[in-house]
């Protein structure tokens, strides 16, 4: 079955390129391959700790004390046509209620 998982990751201090207020997080939807939900889950995770992006820029900014990453949402799709596989780009936010006008795609 195939699988779109959203991870919201927060505890975060990532710098910006202008020099303003750090992302405290983001968001990424991985793709996946999975029997069941459960599976997809924990693949979208994996995923998301292979991605060359994430191991060489942004995890050296998690927060050791309080850094998590949730599954915030996850469908089972008929095709994966049209979706960036395996994982989107990464949607910044720069305050922890995700508000209006926060978001930097990256």
């Amino acid at each position: 079955m195939n699988f779109s998982v959203e991870l919201t990751a927060t505890g975060y201090s990532i710098p910006t390129d202008d020099g303003g207020v750090p992302a405290v997080g983001f968001v990424v939807v991985c793709f996946v391959v999975a029997g069941n939900e459960d599976e997809a889950c924990t693949l979208a995770y994996e995923t998301l700790m292979a991605d060359e992006d994430y191991q060489q820029s942004i995890s050296k900014h998690a927060n050791p004390e309080n850094a998590r990453i949730e599954v915030t949402y996850w469908a089972e799709l008929s095709s994966f046509e049209g979706c960036p596989v395996p994982m989107s780009p990464f949607i910044f936010f720069t305050s922890e209620d995700e508000g209006e006008g926060s978001a930097q795609p990256r």
